[in-house]
């Protein structure tokens, strides 16, 4: 996992416009938080070494919208779990967390742009 995280960041990375990264290498960070698993010296280069804009925009786990899918297995509780975990990594790592609210698709995304 944490080589395709550095492939997509080194593949996106060339481009000069604006973009979005859907996770990231921190994510991996957080994840081991969450399965108590050691954080190795090569995860900790990975971070220290590709950095991704210093504001992070993380959506809370909401209930309301919550369903499963063929991608998306994890209960709601373990969905919660999960954010707290990667939401952690994110301010360890030295991220800022933009929260962005439970609102419509067209204002979450404004959100993020004005933000």
């Amino acid at each position: 996992m944490l080589q395709r995280a550095i492939n997509g960041f080194l593949k996106f990375s060339e481009f000069k416009n604006a973009l979005f990264f859907d996770r990231s290498i921190v994510d991996l960070y957080g994840y081991s938080l969450l399965i108590k698993n050691n954080f190795n010296q090569g995860l900790k280069n990975a971070i220290n070494s590709y950095r991704y804009n210093s504001i992070v925009a993380l959506f809370p786990p909401w209930q309301e919208i919550y369903c499963n899918d063929h991608e998306r297995k994890q209960d709601f509780q373990e969905a919660i779990a999960t954010y707290k975990a990667i939401k952690a990594g994110y301010r360890v790592c030295g991220y800022t967390i933009l929260e962005v609210p439970k609102d419509t698709i067209v204002k979450r995304a404004h959100f993020i742009i004005d933000n």
